[in-house]
């Protein structure tokens, strides 16, 4: 099983790109897989000492304030690094000065909102408009979420060379820029939590990891000091490609992270950091696909998009046949595994985030259906992207707090692991669309589906065998 899973991501290291690039991409595909499992492995394993030091209910308090971060920056994400990497001024020193100018204008703004929120939080607290049981009931997360804002603030000052070293997929410099921060801040957030055993471990590790981040971003001097400015035909430039990322931005911070903001109105803080447990498992596999869609498949399917424009559905449907295989294998081995899983990975405080990723898990049969974005990016289409994800949210944000009424967590569950399908649907309606549909290759990979569970039924009988698990829950 394993060697099947390390055939198939040698084989995504080995996709097709224009021939006079071909070997960059081959190595910058496998710089950015390498990359990300080492990161997804560090989180892993500080997740796991983390959670045997500070209580479930923490857990669940940080993932509504990262939930807070995370849609203000995608709320107000017009596209400055996808527009980068597309625009041929990249090297003109003024477009770079107006890019991080503006970028360091958005990281102030998401801080001066965060405050605000806090305050509005605060007050709504004190007149108690909700229910006391729920996680914006703490009387302390207006403080940790102004506490946070720090962490914006500092992101806006990223240097510009971060953005250089990605459009040349120079990705060992990032992936030393990304680790090394990592590595120390994990560092500092685990022995902060075994000191104190409260939130500020996480607060204060997680401000200092992004300012460790900036600094060392600005080690790499590949451009002459930038100083604030702004060019407007730049700027005029950016809103307009930017203006249907923006979009897009929203409606996906909604669906990746609406379910904690529903979510934290409904359940307890305990219960959220369950969830949000199982989610960071069936997560970092959604991110690794995300991941390399950034950073190496939308600047390659660009470059086809641009040099070769009839060879892109053939280069994006190589790279969907190993995402495809790899995503379903996956699937099939938490699904019936997941209770195994956890119970070896975390204590009997968490025990609940077994049936929770086992539902969770069937979100990863549409993961790489998300790919198809990268080829509407590359080619302008930008708007087709933020169509499918519109329907999408009304969708979720109707039937996530109604199945919740109706059915409980389990039915909110279930809401939050089907509702990929709608972009499934959308998604190939504009690939036939922009003729870029292939029907049969869509189709040829489901029999891995069955793979996958015939392999995760077996090793679940495996490990409750070995370890003495209890029967599947």
């Amino acid at each position: 099983m394993l060697s099947l899973l390390k055939k198939n991501v040698k084989k995504l290291c080995r996709l097709y790109k224009p021939k006079t690039n071909k070997s960059n991409f081959i190595f910058s595909s496998s710089v950015s897989v390498i990359t990300h499992l080492s990161s997804q492995a560090l989180r892993l394993a500080s997740n796991l000492i983390l959670t045997r030091l500070l209580a479930p209910e923490l857990f669940g308090i940080m993932s509504v304030i990262w939930v807070l971060i995370t849609g203000l920056n995608l709320v107000s994400d017009i596209g400055l690094q996808q527009h980068f990497i597309y625009s041929k001024n990249s090297e003109n020193r003024s477009y770079q000065q107006t890019i991080w100018s503006m970028q360091i204008i958005r990281g102030l703004l998401i801080s001066i909102f965060l405050i605000f929120i806090s305050f509005i939080l605060y007050k709504l607290n004190n007149a108690g408009v909700f229910q006391h049981t729920s996680v914006y009931a703490n009387t302390s997360l207006p403080v940790y979420i102004a506490l946070m804002a720090l962490y914006p603030l500092i992101n806006g000052f990223l240097s510009i060379n971060y953005y250089i070293l990605r459009k040349k997929l120079l990705l060992v410099k990032i992936a030393k820029i990304d680790l090394t921060s990592q590595v120390i801040g994990l560092f500092v957030t685990i022995l902060l939590a075994y000191i104190y055993k409260n939130i500020y471990a996480l607060i204060i590790g997680s401000i200092f990891t992004e300012f460790l981040k900036v600094i060392i971003s600005h080690r790499f001097n590949s451009t002459k000091t930038l100083k604030f400015g702004v060019n407007k035909n730049d700027v005029k430039e950016i809103f307009e490609y930017g203006k249907w990322i923006a979009l897009s931005s929203i409606s996906g911070f909604l669906l990746r992270n609406g379910d904690k903001l529903i979510l934290g109105g409904l359940i307890s803080a305990k219960l959220l950091g369950i969830y949000s447990i199982a989610f960071f498992l069936v997560n970092a596999i959604r991110e690794l696909v995300m991941k390399l869609g950034t950073t190496v498949i939308f600047p390659s399917l660009s470059k086809v998009a641009k040099d070769n424009p009839t060879g892109l559905s053939d280069t994006y449907y190589r790279i969907r046949n190993v995402v495809d295989k790899i995503t379903f294998l996956i699937f099939g081995i938490l699904f019936f595994a997941s209770n195994s899983i956890v119970d070896i990975l975390y204590d009997a405080r968490y025990e609940q985030a077994g049936w929770m990723l086992k539902i969770l898990s069937i979100s990863i049969l549409f993961i790489s259906y998300t790919l198809s974005s990268q080829c509407f990016l590359s080619i302008g289409k930008s708007r087709y992207i933020s169509h499918v994800l519109t329907i999408r949210i009304i969708i979720f944000i109707t039937l996530l707090p109604l199945f919740y009424n109706l059915y409980g967590l389990i039915g909110a569950l279930y809401i939050i692991a089907l509702n990929p399908l709608v972009s499934v649907i959308g998604n190939l309606y504009y690939m036939k669309k922009t003729k870029l549909l292939q029907i049969t290759k869509e189709i040829k990979n489901y029999h891995f589906i069955l793979i996958g569970l015939i392999s995760g039924y077996f090793l679940e009988l495996f490990l409750k065998s070995m370890l003495n698990i209890p029967n599947v829950k």
